[in-house]
């Protein structure tokens, strides 16, 4: 088994490695979570709390203990943000209009910020919970003229299921999500009006993912993960609830992530994570390069306390590190992301706080 784990690394990472970089553009998600960001955005084989609901709902036959989480607020900003702020300072974290003079001082200088909290209650086998997400990614052209942006700000109500067989080797879950997204993505004239009101497009629908983990009764307790999500394709009206703007957002497209993952035990007080994944198995095709799909993530838990973290998304890697206690977390991330839209590719380097205070 050990022989099998080593070599599945080795040809994991030869793979990953000895692939061309091509242009790349960011991949977004619904959900992203710091302790998935510390392992290189590997986590749908490994989640086993709340946020099972949003990565992998057959994670919630996982669960030992009943989670209520009162407050879990997560900031996520790019490394480059202090210093765009120090030339010229912003009141608005999300608001293009209150960023327009910071991004025409760092031209070409990727900004990022997100903000999210994910209120929620669960048990074995089932939880539900409400994600609220505000997210925004831009760069202002060398010119000067224009603003390509990619803003986000979701309202997630998730409902989840799961079903245990054969003693609990074979994990079946289901989540309902109620999405109410408002969207503005694209290049913006700075001489337009850059208010979400007029530039946005606001929408609600309900989208359904689909979780199977398949664990087997050996020492290192080998995993299977798949998950479907948007299963059918999940389509957004332009009804929205906050705005009702005229124009609808994108659809969430149908998609898979597929996981291997193994639990090696090295003590009565420390255990580890290794995990493999491919994201976006279905519209792989639709990436220049495939390299930023291919994640890998390891987890060290030293007697639930301590949880020391690193990974790798695609070809950048990433480290994190969590303090625990019966009530409370405090993760910190430290990662990348791919921030070009061009031909060269833009490493953009970004930290994550989260706090969590449960009941």
């Amino acid at each position: 088994m050990k022989n099998f784990f080593v070599e599945s690394l080795y040809c994991y990472l030869l793979f990953v490695f000895g692939m061309t970089v091509f242009c790349r553009a960011e991949v977004y998600e619904v959900y992203r979570g710091s302790r998935g960001q510390g392992m290189g955005g590997a986590d749908t084989a490994v989640v086993n709390d709340e946020t099972s609901l949003l990565i992998n709902p057959a994670g919630l036959g996982k669960l030992r203990n009943t989670i209520g989480t009162l407050f879990d607020p997560e900031l996520e900003f790019g490394e480059r943000v202090s210093k765009m702020y120090s030339k010229s300072a912003f009141s608005g974290f999300t608001d293009l209009t209150a960023l327009n003079s910071t991004l025409d001082a760092s031209r070409e200088k990727p900004y990022h910020y997100k903000q999210q909290i994910f209120p929620s209650f669960v048990l074995k086998n089932f939880g539900m919970g409400l994600l609220v997400k505000d997210s925004m990614d831009a760069v202002m052209s060398a010119d000067g003229t224009t603003i390509t942006a990619n803003y986000f700000s979701d309202w997630v109500l998730a409902t989840g299921f799961n079903f245990r067989f054969w003693d609990g080797r074979i994990k079946l879950g289901f989540t309902e999500k109620l999405i109410n997204r408002l969207q503005a993505s694209g290049d913006f004239p700075v001489a337009q009006s850059l208010k979400i009101t007029d530039i946005g497009k606001e929408g609600y629908g309900i989208g359904t993912d689909v979780g199977l983990i398949l664990s087997a009764p050996w020492g290192w307790i080998p995993t299977l993960s798949i998950v479907g999500r948007d299963i059918g394709g999940t389509n957004l009206n332009n009804t929205g609830l906050r705005y009702k703007l005229a124009n609808k957002p994108d659809p969430l497209t149908q998609d898979a992530d597929v996981a291997l993952a193994f639990f090696p035990i090295h003590s009565n007080q420390t255990r580890s994570s290794f995990t493999f994944e491919h994201k976006h198995v279905l519209t792989a095709s639709q990436y220049a390069s495939k390299t930023q799909l291919y994640h890998f993530g390891w987890e060290t838990n030293l007697s639930d306390i301590i949880f020391i973290r690193f990974g790798m998304n695609g070809n950048y890697w990433s480290t994190g590190l969590e303090v625990a206690s019966e009530r409370t977390q405090f993760q910190f991330s430290y990662f990348a992301d791919d921030a070009s839209s061009t031909t060269t590719a833009i490493e953009d380097r970004r930290w994550s706080f989260k706090a969590v205070f449960r009941y």
